[in-house]
């Protein structure tokens, strides 16, 4: 069955052989690059990389869409940084210190690409996996609390943060994105051993 198995995938493979296509590789430092982002306008990449670290630490950088000007943007970024739909403002989680004892909980941030500044949206609110809505106003992000995850949404300055799907035990939650008209919040949902797509309306109303 072995060599059954390597025949079929030889035959598979043919026409990705003879017509190649290779990409370029926007950075090779490090041994953790990963969660690249376009900008609306598809000149400039955002991603993490560990550079410079011996860790899985990673920081942001923003890189053009052709491998220069590869630059760090801030230290200590744990998700995929997202471009407001202006491209002004970039939006991801961190983890910083909570406590006198060393906790790191995770926030949301945004940093302004024109005078370079971050911003903290959000104080031990235990959010990741922020996503813009389509109009740059909304912010939908997970929450992980009591062991649970949390869809929440937010104005695009941290406040008002209201949850609209509750927490279920054992049940896991991931990558919540606006449909094109905002009325929906699509994401990944991990529950009874298997991991499926759901929907929500954007207010929670079902």
């Amino acid at each position: 069955w072995k060599a059954d198995l390597g025949h079929r995938y030889d035959r598979m493979l043919t026409d990705v052989r003879a017509n190649p296509r290779e990409g370029k590789i926007l950075s090779d430092q490090g041994f953790m690059t990963l969660d690249p982002t376009f900008d609306p306008d598809g000149k400039r990449v955002a991603l993490l990389s560990n550079e410079g670290s011996d860790y899985a630490t990673t920081s942001l950088y923003l890189v053009d869409r052709d491998g220069k000007n590869f630059k760090e943007v801030e230290d200590g970024v744990s998700s995929r940084a997202v471009f407001s739909p202006d491209g002004a403002t970039l939006l991801y989680a961190k983890h910083t210190r909570s406590d006198v004892y060393g906790a790191r909980l995770s926030d949301l941030y945004t940093y302004s690409i024109a005078t370079k500044k971050e911003k903290r949206l959000t104080h031990k609110l235990r959010a990741a996996e922020p996503q813009w809505s389509p109009d740059g106003r909304t912010i939908v992000c997970v929450l992980n609390r009591d062991g649970t995850h949390r869809l929440a949404v937010m104005n695009a300055d941290g406040s008002g943060v209201r949850e609209i799907r509750a927490g279920v035990g054992g049940v896991q939650l991931y990558s919540p994105q606006y449909s094109p008209d905002g009325s929906r919040i699509l994401f990944g949902i991990f529950q009874s051993g298997t991991r499926e797509v759901a929907s929500i309306a954007s207010d929670g109303s079902d």
